[in-house]
């Protein structure tokens, strides 16, 4: 199991199709075998195939089509952080290890298109979220370390695209 001081993401934000032959739904099945829980995912396409759509939610994510209106999405993610089972938060992080000090959620965006990760942080700045933007899987997976301080595992959102 997880040590409980290890920053855990409260939501994650990710496009389906992602550059170097990994997915959305595959980031997130890594993060949640990584954590140990269940984490709220929205996952964004503009693909609308049935299998597509069957695979995300077989994986219990939400899904968004692009382009997201914003009204739509601040919408899902107050509904999933509003869903979240105590057991997910009961374990409190210190104020250190968060990005905002303490202050609610941290989002995560994984998005190979610069403009779209720009805009989507942004967005979700503008409306109080702390987010973190990570221009591929692997530079998602890559900055979560089990067992090290947050300072220490997770690079901040100032990758180069």
């Amino acid at each position: 199991m997880v040590a409980p001081h290890v920053p855990h993401p409260d939501l994650v934000v990710a496009d389906y199709n992602l550059p170097n032959g990994m997915n959305g739904i595959q980031v997130v099945a890594r993060l949640r075998e990584t954590v140990h829980q269940e984490l709220p995912v929205i996952i964004l396409t503009g693909d609308i195939s049935t299998d597509t759509l069957r695979e995300i939610a077989r994986h219990g994510c939400a899904h968004l089509h692009k382009p997201v209106k914003l009204q739509k999405l601040t919408g899902l993610i107050r509904h999933l952080l509003s869903e979240r089972k105590p057991a997910a938060t009961s374990q409190p992080r210190p104020s250190s290890e968060v990005g905002n000090g303490g202050e609610g959620p941290v989002i995560f965006v994984v998005d190979d298109d610069k403009a779209v990760r720009q805009s989507m942080n942004d967005l979700l700045r503008e409306n109080g979220r702390t987010v973190e933007v990570y221009a591929s899987a692997e530079a998602f997976l890559d900055a979560y370390r089990p067992g090290a301080p947050r300072d220490a595992c997770w690079s901040m959102p100032s990758r180069p695209a």
